[in-house]
């Protein structure tokens, strides 16, 4: 009854704000465009060099920064959840708090995060969280590329790519304060500002701080948060469920940015991002403890310095020197069933030098070409096993004194430094006003897995004025990441064999001799203007995954640890494949009733395919809805003084991980749901420069779940209630 109140109270005073005459814009303003102008928005992502939307040899969407305002995007993860073809399961894994899958491409490593056309997701490409870490309150437009793009950007752009473009500061031309509140403890602030300080010179900088204590899901799920005992798998119990702990799900996250723009020709560059979750997200009651202690904190730096030269009006160039770190930070830890509800710490950190050098020549007004080389040097301590207090970053890890668990046998920590040298090349032809292609090819040499070899090719070809077609193929490649290929977990029972070994029934041993995965795709994209207002998009992709990562099993023993017998164990290998095959068709449509003035948006995707290994032949696809709708509508009023946006999706049955009994190659499905969504704004309330904004999570507060990660997780995640969060910004 408290919620339901305070959303009228909220709503009430908002509505009662809304005076019968227009407003006028703000000078700053991002104003209308109709759905033609959008097509040829300027983008870079596709090709690393500027042209139309519509040109542009890639299957892609751009979400502007009016658009990012209007439907209420805080982050990149509210972003992607409505993009089509994209699985989010929220609340779903340890590590990485949500799961996303590109095109049924398992979780976040499998596509690229940008700003301004440089990586800020880890350096080595380990599972980073995606949430408040990214966030978008100076996102200029986010370009979002559907498919193989490892032809320009290299390993692990197998599924997409995510380029965020910020605002120039003579864009920003001032500064933007932003104050958020909301129900569950929910605070969101951020600063952005941005100025031209002398002919040619210009800085913006700015950052974000948020914290949510998120709802208590054990009030709202009873029957799955019902406290048990917690009993470890030797039958000790460590705490009843008199005395469990009060169920925590709070996090946090901050950000900062900086960046220094001179003559037009050089850049400094500095980001910040910082994440915090809980390390019982989409875990049983029974699994772990609960508490505010057990987090995940990920801590991820760039600095950069780019140099851009027009050495004639058909020749340019560009130089760009960078330096990146991730960690996950040493109070980061799980307290769960599998270290016997002790603590257990986990500690990584990984380094990238890169220096890079491309040459755009126009050899002509219908023939481009762009080559590029690059080299990058790595430095990574992947994942550690589990650790009995923090990692102390001060010492070498020869020098920590760890051991394992029920042993005086000292814990493998692994460092490595390697390199990666490339060359690519692109060459671009408009032959007609009708026709234009696109080829290009990349070549990396790693000094840890070898040569990659990765082709693109796209002909795009209007047959009339209205229509256009894409036809594209590229292949790509996801490199064995160090977080992959030396992870290791298990335990020793503390009994010896006659050598005086100490024994494991079990152990996850690393495999430092992985390969790539490799993904062929070719794709087609139809666009039909129908008219000036309304745009449709039809897509179509088969993507053919080989050299697959997988678990074998081995029932050998194993000496992987010096002093150690570790009768059975696993570790990851290459073999099998996975077929990924779908669609989408997207709808754009813009129409005036009156003085409102209406956006209405929505996609449907489907998404299929198989995994096909010498285990499970054929088996379902992971994590993903065949079947998925999303859309909304976007009604602003008095020349976009105000405006409302109700948005909803519809996900499909869910496959989860877990197989069915009787039928292996069948998985286990989440029911399908639907959630709507509610954003709504004022700008210049009371004051010029002055705007407040009512965001609704989960308007009709549905009660609904997720697929969720490994062996600890619920199978049906429980997903959020309703949440409302108002919102004061200033512009000065």
């Amino acid at each position: 009854m408290a919620k339901k109140t305070f959303l009228l109270f909220f709503l009430v005073i908002f509505l009662s704000t809304t005076p019968i005459q227009a407003g006028v814009l703000r000078p700053d303003e991002i104003f209308e465009m109709s759905l033609a102008e959008l097509m040829d928005i300027e983008v870079v992502t596709a090709t690393r060099t500027a042209q139309k939307l519509s040109e542009a040899p890639a299957n892609m969407i751009v979400i502007t920064k009016r658009q990012i305002k209007e439907r209420g995007y805080v982050n990149l993860l509210d972003l992607i959840q409505d993009l089509p073809n994209v699985d989010v399961h929220k609340n779903a894994g340890e590590e990485f708090f949500s799961i996303i899958n590109f095109r049924g491409s398992e979780n976040q490593t499998r596509f690229v995060i940008m700003q301004d056309n440089k990586r800020i997701n880890s350096p080595t490409s380990d599972a980073v969280p995606i949430a408040g870490n990214f966030p978008l309150y100076n996102a200029e437009q986010v370009e979002i590329i559907f498919g193989p793009g490892s032809a320009l950007y290299g390993a692990d752009a197998f599924a997409g790519i995510i380029n965020i473009i910020t605002q120039e500061a003579e864009e920003i031309d001032g500064a933007v304060m932003s104050s958020s509140i909301g129900q569950y403890g929910h605070y969101y602030d951020y600063l952005n500002v941005g100025k031209k300080l002398a002919e040619n010179v210009n800085f913006s900088f700015g950052g974000h701080w948020n914290h949510s204590d998120n709802a208590d899901l054990s009030k709202y799920y009873p029957k799955e948060f019902e406290k048990t005992d917690l009993k470890t798998y030797g039958g000790d119990i460590v705490r009843t469920a008199e005395n469990r702990e009060k169920y925590y799900f709070g996090t946090g996250s901050y950000s900062a940015y900086a960046k220094l723009d001179i003559d037009r020709h050089f850049t400094l560059g500095f980001n910040q991002s910082y994440f915090r979750g809980p390390t019982t997200a989409g875990v049983r009651p029974e699994m772990s403890v609960f508490g505010p202690e057990e987090k995940w904190e990920t801590l991820i730096r760039d600095y950069y310095g780019e140099y851009r030269l027009a050495i004639t009006d058909n020749l340019s160039g560009k130089s760009t020197l960078s330096y990146s770190t991730y960690e996950v930070l040493p109070d980061s830890k799980y307290k769960n069933i599998y270290v016997d509800f002790n603590d257990a710490y986990k500690y990584a950190h990984s380094k990238k030098f890169m220096l890079e050098q491309q040459v755009n020549y126009r050899i002509s007004d219908k023939h481009q070409l762009v080559v590029g080389v690059s080299w990058e040097d790595f430095y990574s301590l992947p994942k550690t096993y589990d650790l009995s207090w923090p990692y102390n970053r001060s010492l070498p890890s020869s020098m920590q004194g760890y051991t394992y668990i029920g042993t005086t046998l000292p814990v493998k920590i692994f460092e490595l430094n390697y390199s990666n040298i490339a060359g690519y090349a692109q060459w671009q032809s408009k032959w007609t006003n009708m026709i234009s292609s696109t080829i290009g090819v990349r070549y990396d040499y790693n000094s840890r897995y070898g040569k990659t070899i990765n082709p693109r090719a796209g002909l795009i070809v209007k047959p009339w004025e209205p229509t256009t077609v894409k036809i594209l193929y590229g292949e790509a490649y996801f490199a064995p990441t160090p977080y992959i290929a030396y992870q290791t977990f298990g335990a020793f029972t503390g009994a010896t064999n006659a050598n005086g070994e100490y024994i494991s029934n079990f152990f996850n041993i690393p495999n430092p001799d992985l390969k790539p995965e490799k993904a062929r795709t070719p794709e087609i994209s139809i666009s039909q203007e129908i008219n000036p207002d309304f745009n449709l998009t039809l897509s179509g992709y088969y993507l053919t995954l080989s050299n697959m990562t997988n678990y074998v099993n081995y029932n050998t023993t194993s000496n992987y640890i010096e002093g150690g017998e570790i009768l059975s164990w696993r570790r990851y290998e290459n073999f099998g494949k996975t077929i990924l095959y779908g669609g989408d068709l997207r709808a754009d449509y813009h129409m005036q009733i009156g003085n409102a003035d209406l956006k209405v948006w929505g996609n449907y995707s489907f998404a299929d395919g198989y995994v096909d290994d010498t285990i499970n032949p054929r088996a379902e696809l992971i994590l993903v809805a065949k079947n998925k709708i999303k859309g909304g509508l976007t009604a602003t009023f008095a020349n976009h003084k105000y405006f409302i946006t109700p948005m909803f999706r519809w996900i499909g049955e869910t496959q989860t991980r877990w197989k069915e009994t009787n039928d292996k190659t069948k998985r286990v499905r989440v029911d399908d749901y639907v959630v709507v969504d509610l954003n709504s704004g004022v700008n210049d309330l009371f004051i010029p420069g002055l705007s407040a904004y009512l965001n609704v999570r989960n308007l009709l507060d549905n009660r609904y779940y997720n697929a969720a990660g490994g062996g600890s997780n619920f199978r049906f995640s429980p997903q959020d209630p309703i949440c409302v969060t108002g919102t004061l910004e200033y512009k000065y």
